[in-house]
């Protein structure tokens, strides 16, 4: 069996930058070494759950042709499959000493993602598709460590959980407009067309960078790290005016923006922590 294969770890990895950005913006300390840790392995845990449950339910309800698919047609049992699915969401679970009461955001992802992929299947939903992808992949992502790292939330936690909360809105509106024609979805596009679709993913990117804005103006220092994303919004609106192709849109903007932002604020962060 591989493992890689049943949990998706290559669909997903990149989403602990997130979760490191959460770290380093609660500020790491000798005594907040282990929260953090605990933090951004409870996230990888949850990670593996919910991608390989995903892989379950379409399996089952779609008959996509997964690996998960695979093993069901071979010789593992339903149940076993089931199970495997969510050893690591149970085994997150049993750092509760450490992430306390912040182990319910751990909860709330793992039952945001069964509306999503399980028997509701809202994923099929386009408007619901979008909450149910920003919240668990966006916001927890990030939050999850960053409260278990700095036990309450400040402005740079809020600016974060916007910022991710938003850029995934984004991301799931680009999945739709890339998969439209897909009968099994009932996706934003079919209700208000695919350049509207477009208008609404970009204006999901701009509430970040108001908040940006609205942080450094009330920042008592010019903290650059909340005009990345009014810098990455300029380049995000020039290039959509480049792509024709609208179907390639989340392949273009993902591959060649969230590696090179999520770099900036790693940099930003890092520096202040050592200044």
């Amino acid at each position: 069996m591989d493992f890689l294969k049943f949990y998706r770890v290559r669909d997903w990895y990149h989403n602990l930058g997130m979760a490191l950005i959460g770290i380093l913006a609660a500020g790491i300390s000798r005594e907040t070494l282990v929260p953090a840790a605990v933090g951004l392995l409870q996230v990888f845990l949850v990670q593996l759950h919910s991608f390989s449950m995903n892989n379950y339910y379409d399996a089952r309800y779609w008959e996509e042709d997964n690996y998960v698919r695979k093993l069901l047609e071979g010789r593992m049992e339903r149940w076993k499959v089931y199970l495997l699915g969510h050893i690591p969401l149970l085994l997150a679970l049993l750092f509760f000493p450490v992430s306390g009461v912040f182990t319910l955001l751990l909860l709330a992802y793992a039952a945001l993602f069964y509306l999503y992929q399980g028997p509701p299947r809202l994923k099929t939903h386009g408007a619901a598709s979008i909450v149910l992808n920003s919240v668990p992949l966006g916001l927890i992502v990030f939050l999850h460590p960053y409260l278990v790292t700095a036990g309450s939330l400040r402005s740079l936690g809020i600016f974060f959980s916007v910022l991710f909360t938003f850029y995934m809105g984004f991301y799931e509106v680009a999945h739709q407009v890339e998969h439209q024609d897909e009968k099994r979805m009932y996706s934003v596009v079919e209700r208000v067309g695919e350049v509207n679709s477009i208008r609404i993913g970009a204006s999901f990117l701009i509430i970040p960078s108001l908040a940006g804005v609205y942080f450094m103006s009330n920042s008592p220092g010019l903290n650059a790290v909340y005009l990345v994303p009014v810098f990455f919004l300029a380049l995000r609106l020039a290039n959509l005016y480049s792509i024709e192709d609208y179907s390639r849109i989340r392949r273009d903007w993902h591959k060649f923006y969230a590696a090179p932002e999520g770099g900036f604020y790693i940099l930003l962060l890092l520096i202040g922590l050592l200044s």
